[in-house]
């Protein structure tokens, strides 16, 4: 299978793109294809990553790397390759300068020896404009020492990948100060590293002094800062910057309950708690019924009294009162209403009783007067029939009970 490929490829003349990505071509794979190398001179992107090929294969594709002029895009993540593999790197960057995007992501060049040659490397190249050194675990001083070096020398790299290592303390703010003073990045990824929200907050302060400079992304995945950065991050966008982080902590405000609302429900519920009909209140009503200027403590409640605002406890009034107490020791009823009103804009004041009409008053005293004359006239009636009881039926009464009873009968008439 791979001296098919290889004699496959030796006849390609037009080959720009090779992914070889999870093919596990391992030491074999990378002899036969570094032979080839050399004569592939329209390759522009060569994708080798997850191919187990170990420090034993990148040795097997030095030569022919070294002696391609075309390849800009070199991927050899996943490749289980080791700090012994700097040198290596070291050789096939000076003699290859053509070489534009690297990536050794998953790697391990975490220590000071393996770096130190890997960007010796880099700085003769200096054509570099994408480097990934994700996954390195690089953490230490030593092997950041090197990456300071050779960003504070490039005039090309424009985009850094440093997310994913062990980045924090001393060996972060080497890093930054790389990065300020690098005038070429335009990307710099910094993401799941284990610096604090504190240190965290030192590298957006860099972002924003760089202004001028092209850096214009700084990414920050899965990294917290604290809420005083909040002014940090607005500066950076104002001048049209971006970042990516992970949160903001405590990026809350804790509210507690709503007092005053609080209060009128209680005296709402309260006045309406009565089972009578005439004994409930309405709390919004008093409330509309206040004037339109600030009275004192006694007024307040002359009017309580005055309204029959039985219900409410000293301490709610009380309360109440504090909540709307102005400087001179008055209750400021404008503001009262106006408050109340935000929470219920539907109250309204009752509609005015109708008056009684003066007709009726008349016609009901008639109607009393009319009754209380039969009254009187059975009375006098019941009393002559007691004086009177020898009297025979055929006889006439007398000219007394006559008069009598055409006032009767002139009454049942009316």
């Amino acid at each position: 299978m791979t001296q098919m490929l290889s004699d496959m490829l030796v006849e390609s003349t037009v080959l720009q793109y090779l992914s070889l990505r999870e093919c596990r071509i391992g030491l074999e794979g990378a002899q036969r294809l570094g032979e080839i190398l050399s004569s592939l001179q329209a390759l522009k992107y060569m994708d080798l990553s997850f191919n187990e090929l170990g420090d034993e294969g990148l040795l097997a594709l030095k030569d022919g790397l070294c002696e391609n002029t075309s390849i800009k895009k070199l991927n050899l993540s996943h490749n289980q390759i080791t700090e012994d593999s700097g040198e290596c790197l070291e050789t096939i960057l000076m003699e290859n300068k053509f070489i534009e995007e690297l990536d050794l992501s998953w790697s391990g060049f975490f220590t000071g020896q393996g770096n130190r040659k890997l960007f010796k490397g880099l700085l003769v190249s200096d054509r570099l404009k994408v480097l990934n050194l994700a996954w390195n675990g690089i953490g230490i001083v030593p092997a950041v020492k090197p990456i300071t070096r050779y960003l504070r020398n490039s005039k090309n790299l424009e985009e850094l990948d440093l997310s994913n290592n062990r980045l924090m303390g001393k060996s972060l703010r080497m890093i930054r100060t790389g990065i300020n003073n690098n005038h070429s990045l335009k990307v710099v990824k910094l993401g799941n590293n284990i610096y604090t929200p504190d240190e965290a907050h030192f590298l957006l302060t860099m972002l924003a002094g760089k202004s001028k400079d092209p850096l214009h992304h700084l990414d920050m995945a899965n990294m917290y800062i604290k809420k005083d950065s909040k002014p940090i991050l607005k500066k950076i966008q104002n001048i049209r910057k971006t970042v990516k982080i992970g949160g903001i902590l405590s990026d809350y405000e804790v509210y507690g309950p709503d007092t005053k609302k609080l209060i009128y429900e209680r005296c709402k519920y309260l006045l309406l708690k009565p089972k009578r009909p005439k004994a409930k209140k309405d709390f919004g009503h008093f409330i509309l019924s206040l004037p339109d200027n600030p009275i004192s403590i006694e007024d307040f409640k002359k009017i309580l009294k005055k309204k029959k605002i039985k219900k409410l406890d000293k301490d709610l009034v009380q309360t109440l009162m504090n909540l709307f107490m102005n400087k001179k020791h008055q209750i400021d009823c404008p503001n009262l209403i106006r408050d109340y009103m935000t929470y219920y804009p539907d109250t309204q004041l009752p509609p005015p009783k109708p008056k009684k009409s003066k007709k009726k008053k008349r016609k009901k005293r008639k109607a009393k007067q009319k009754i209380e004359k039969l009254i009187q006239v059975q009375d006098l009636e019941n009393a002559e029939q007691k004086i009177l009881p020898d009297q025979h039926p055929d006889e006439e009464p007398s000219n007394v009970n006559q008069s009598q009873s055409k006032n009767l009968n002139i009454e049942n008439g009316n």
